[in-house]
């Protein structure tokens, strides 16, 4: 029984100091965020807000910005798609 707690404090242990992509090994606050994600995710934005400008011209609006935005951050592969 007592291995058993051992065992299962030192992968709770692991779990808490491991911290969550892209943050770093125990950077709970995510204060170093890996520069790779970060740049991809400036990359989607940035080429995908193009894309959307061009295609939508004057319907372009902060709420599609904003999905754009969102988008890219959940997934750095992301296309914009217009629904007609």
């Amino acid at each position: 029984m007592k291995s058993l707690i051992k065992l299962s404090s030192i992968v709770i242990s692991c779990l808490i100091l491991s911290g969550c992509f892209p943050c770093k090994l125990g950077d709970w606050n995510c204060s170093q965020i890996d520069p790779r994600w970060s740049k991809n995710i400036d990359e989607c934005q940035s080429t995908q807000r193009s894309i959307a400008k061009n295609i939508l011209k004057d319907r372009y609006s902060d709420k599609i910005d904003s999905e754009i935005g969102n988008s890219c951050i959940q997934n750095t592969n992301y296309k914009f798609k217009t629904i007609n």
